[in-house]
């Protein structure tokens, strides 16, 4: 099997990256003029679950009543959304807005993977088109302007 040089693979990394960032920042800066309101936390069960963290509560507080321990999502996502409510404050615009750039960073990461896999187990070029697929596709980011796990549970 002959494998890609070393400036090949690194060129595609580069391009998927830089393809992934440029798509989902321009859907990002769209849904901010056009629909303000999609950054508004509302009844969100991993924002509550943050919340709650944040409070003391741990995993018991996914609903508005603390009725127990929940496992509506894997522990990862809300422990993450807690971290970012102490640090922009619980539900706020600007947690939101930091949650949807922390999820580009998930999907760079993803779309760099989707590179590396495809590489060994194809050839650069496939793989390079793989990644392009996944970083430009506009049905491909908007799953992530859900203040849900999608990208991280992708990757």
């Amino acid at each position: 099997m002959i494998f890609p040089t070393r400036a090949i693979r690194l060129h595609a990394v580069v391009s998927v990256i830089t393809a992934t960032l440029l798509a989902r920042l321009a859907i990002l800066v769209y849904f901010l003029q056009v629909r303000p309101d999609i950054f508004a936390w509302n009844i969100n069960e991993c924002g509550m679950i943050g919340a709650a963290l944040v409070h003391g509560h741990g995993f018991s507080g996914g609903f508005h009543d603390y009725s127990g321990a929940t496992s509506w999502f894997a522990p990862a996502y809300p422990l993450v959304l807690s971290g970012l409510f102490r640090l922009f404050g619980i539900q706020t615009f600007a947690s939101a807005v930091a949650a949807y750039v922390l999820q580009i960073v998930f999907a760079i990461a993803t779309a760099v993977l989707i590179v590396k896999i495809g590489t060994r187990l194809c050839n650069a070029t496939t793989a390079l088109f793989a990644g392009l697929i996944w970083g430009f596709t506009p049905q491909a980011a908007l799953p992530e302007f859900v203040l849900a796990d999608t990208t991280l549970a992708t990757m």
